[in-house]
């Protein structure tokens, strides 16, 4: 008998259990505790069905935990169930909130919900937190920063919660810096003048440095020293001062006297995030000084304290002089520091990676090390290692750098490895990863081991019809449907173009700068696609110069396309109201505007291959032409 009812209440635990699970996936979004605390394990039950990831057989839960800042970025792969999938995270113990978006193995099909998933922890602050994001970091859940958006909820937060301004002052203000030109001192001055009444006597670290730093920035020197001396009196090395010191030692042009600042800027803020650019910075002086030597002598000593990315600088200048024993001394050290980072990092993991992404970007930098210890060994005569590390290489930057599969490919190709050269670049022209200079390996190889020129041209044709498919699938999943913000614009000629008048064509906007490297690097794939649409009167091209930093910017602007003969219609957004409206957190960035004035497709950064700009272009244009 006790063992049936044993079994009965067994049975009525699982049944409830599978019940109440399924009653969550009622909806798309729900999560248990419905109010939890730091520290707290919380379960999201997620439900696809009505959303772009329905067909996802694999779904992570990407989590970010904040409060006046983005705290920590936690990624769950989901378990799936009958009706939905499920998954666990602990709650950072400092978060007031939890923004969480959904994403798959394809990483333009995500669920961010347009606004985020919320995981409320504190009532009270949770949303003085999510105006913060809005006009931060929310750009990583991949929705766009919206000052104004934020401007707004931040003054419905302190109408209910005056006292949250103190904590929340200095994310309220740089909303209203960018979002608010027009009356931001006043704004600004009178917040400011409120928090003094309640805080007679200051003894807050962050409300000194808040005191400190917006009246300097409205114009108000006298608060802005006085404050300025009672935070150096009591907290000498406050971010501000650290800030100070980080300037003049960049602006110190003694390289022997500029290297002793930076061991005393470490020994006094030892605790900062700054430490690895200020010593890029310093190695990049010497490094254009070709003072590669005394480079070298500095990271001997402290190998791993630089930013990585200064050994790409000082290999590339030692390859350009055909100093190659150096290059080759330079890649070695390279490998050494960034293997032990990818195994052991001392570094801080980025509180807006997941730790599985930090970790990709620390293979990623120990295979770029590979690829130049690679191309160094090649050019002093170790062909046979070259291969091994450029195979080594191309598998840590998971296949996705076009410089390095090529260097791969051509040592293949030169090692007499036909057939799996081959085969590696049918993949990436499926792939979308391979450029015309691949393809024409590709030709080299192919008729002398495997076939005829009929042969290799129906492969071509294959090979591109998948590399198409792949690509309209994947920019059918990224279409968009807003209404692009208007404008109008003086072009280099000081002709106005508006874009209300080009209603009825297919637009691509490209935000760009001319200090802006890869801006320039794509120039040349968005020319070869311009040259394409050339005689599509339905198709125009915009070229928004903006965030410009030089006083003449239209001179600038004009000095640059005539220099490099682009045929590119030029706008001057010298105001960068444009790009703001926009709501563009970097460049370059380009967005395709259909024919009805609605914003189709956004595309942020390049890739490297010139050949595949001007493909997606057409194909985007042509997709939009078909709805």
């Amino acid at each position: 008998m006790r063992t049936l009812c044993r079994s009965i209440l067994s049975f009525l635990l699982i049944f409830f259990t599978i019940s109440c699970s399924n009653n969550y996936y009622e909806t798309t979004f729900h999560y248990e505790p419905a109010v939890p605390d730091g520290g707290d394990e919380v379960t999201v039950y997620y439900n696809p069905a009505e959303t772009k990831l329905k067909d996802a057989k694999e779904i992570e839960l990407i989590a970010y935990a904040f409060n006046d800042k983005l705290l920590e970025t936690t990624g769950v792969t989901l378990t799936k169930e009958e009706k939905g999938f499920y998954g666990k995270f602990i709650v950072h113990p400092d978060a007031v909130g939890i923004l969480v978006k959904f994403t798959t193995e394809n990483p333009s099909l995500t669920d961010n919900n347009n606004e985020g998933y919320l995981i409320t922890v504190n009532k009270e602050e949770v949303s003085a937190g999510y105006a913060a994001a809005l006009g931060s970091w929310i750009y990583n859940l991949d929705i766009d920063q919206d000052q104004i958006k934020a401007i707004e909820k931040f003054k419905e937060v302190f109408t209910e919660s005056p006292k949250l301004l103190g904590k929340y002052a200095d994310r309220y203000f740089n909303s209203v810096w960018r979002g608010d030109i027009e009356n931001r001192n006043s704004v600004i001055g009178e917040n400011l003048s409120a928090l003094e009444k309640d805080n007679k006597d200051p003894k807050d670290q962050n409300l000194l440095i808040t005191f400190t730093r917006w009246y300097g920035r409205i114009g108000d020197s006298v608060k802005a020293d006085l404050y300025k001396s009672v935070l150096n009196k009591n907290f000498p090395n406050n971010q501000i001062a650290e800030d100070e010191e980080f300037q003049i030692i960049r602006e110190e042009i003694d390289l022997n006297k500029k290297l002793d600042m930076v061991n005393e800027f470490i020994k006094r803020f030892n605790e900062s995030k700054q430490k690895q650019d200020l010593y890029y910075y310093v190695l990049e002086d010497f490094r254009k000084q070709d003072r590669i030597v005394d480079a070298l002598e500095i990271i001997s000593k402290n190998p791993r304290q630089p930013n990585p990315y200064i050994f790409t600088k000082l290999f590339n200048s030692s390859m350009e002089k055909n100093d190659y024993s150096t290059a080759l001394k330079i890649a070695v050290m390279e490998v050494d520091v960034t293997k032990n980072e990818s195994e052991k990092p001392i570094r801080i993991q980025p509180e807006n990676m997941t730790s599985k992404e930090w970790q990709k970007s620390l293979n990623q930098e120990y295979g770029y090390a590979l690829y130049h210890l690679s191309q160094a060994q090649y050019k002093t005569g170790d062909k046979a290692t070259a291969l091994e590390n450029a195979k080594t290489a191309a598998d840590l930057t998971s296949n996705e750098d076009l410089d390095v599969n090529l260097f791969y490919v051509k040592l293949l190709k030169e090692n007499d490895n036909a057939t799996e050269a081959i085969e590696k670049i049918k993949k990436l022209v499926i792939a979308g990863k391979a450029n015309n200079e691949m393809k024409g390996i590709l030709k080299d190889l192919f008729i002398p081991a495997l076939g005829n020129k009929e042969s290799l041209s129906l492969l071509l044709k294959d090979l591109e019809k998948q590399a198409l498919a792949g690509l309209i699938t994947k920019l059918k999943s990224e279409i968009i449907n807003e209404p692009a913000p208007g404008f109008t614009l003086k072009n280099l000629d000081g002709k106005a173009v508006s874009l209300d008048e080009l209603k009825g064509k297919i637009v691509i906007i490209d935000f760009w700068a001319t200090w802006c490297g890869p801006c320039r690097q794509s120039f040349p794939g968005m020319q070869i696609a311009v040259e394409r649409f050339k005689e599509n009167k339905n198709v125009e091209f915009l070229f928004i110069n903006t965030w410009e930093r030089v006083a003449d910017k239209l001179t600038n602007a004009k000095e640059f396309i005539k220099n490099n003969k682009y045929p590119f219609n030029v706008l001057m957004d010298t105001e960068n109201s444009v790009i703001a409206s926009y709501k563009v957190s970097g460049i370059p960035t380009k967005f395709v505007v259909d024919g009805d004035g609605n914003i189709r497709f956004k595309v942020i950064g390049f890739d490297g291959n010139t050949d595949h700009v001007a493909d997606e272009i057409s194909a985007m244009v042509n997709l939009i032409s078909e709805l």
